[in-house]
């Protein structure tokens, strides 16, 4: 689990909007496993959104010295036009795992001819409320004696359902692109 170290709050959660580096940043808070699925030879854009640095200034202008929008209040970055989704990694192990992608390391490929197959294997999980219901987990706090508080966000099932459509999409726009799906 690496190191944990006291005195911190751990919030493990999945992230859509925010690149995985700044997460830590926005919310002061460590975030631990962040797992992205993705099509790299799809085309990428230009995503912006507006910085909260001057929410943490005295006079609540934007901080020069702000590493997201270096003080004009706005943030750009690029992201994968196809749509691309973090996940935290409990919940791309059980999106894994619901179709068949069993992997320690959570890294992987596949290619457009692989990606019809787990097309397939999606809409299979997706018509079945039981196996829906088999990647359904509460949210768990764990303390540690002396030490960090771990707060895992759960699963539900409408998230279960989200992020197996989510990958359809994503699987979708590779094999009508000849494009790889990738995970890590």
């Amino acid at each position: 689990m690496g190191n944990l170290t006291k005195d911190k709050i751990y919030v493990i959660f999945d992230c859509h909007r925010f690149l995985k580096e700044d997460i830590p940043n926005r919310y002061n808070k460590e975030v631990l496993y962040v797992c992205g699925f993705f099509c790299p030879e799809g085309p990428y854009k230009k995503e912006c959104y507006e910085c909260d640095c001057s929410n943490f200034t005295k006079t609540g202008n934007y901080d020069p010295s702000c590493r997201n929008c270096h003080g004009v209040g706005k943030c750009e970055y690029e992201t994968s036009a196809p749509p691309a989704f973090n996940l935290c990694n409990t919940s791309a192990r059980a999106l894994l795992r619901s179709i068949g992608k069993e992997t320690d390391d959570l890294r992987g490929r596949v290619t457009p001819a692989e990606a019809s197959v787990l097309i397939r294997r999606v809409l299979l999980v997706l018509n079945s409320e039981k196996k829906i219901k088999s990647y359904v987990y509460p949210t768990q706090v764990t303390s540690y004696e002396g030490g960090p508080i771990l707060i895992e966000c759960g699963l539900d099932t409408q998230r279960v359902y989200r992020m197996l459509r989510s990958l359809i999409v994503l699987l979708r726009q590779g094999v009508e692109n000849g494009w790889e799906v990738c995970w890590y």
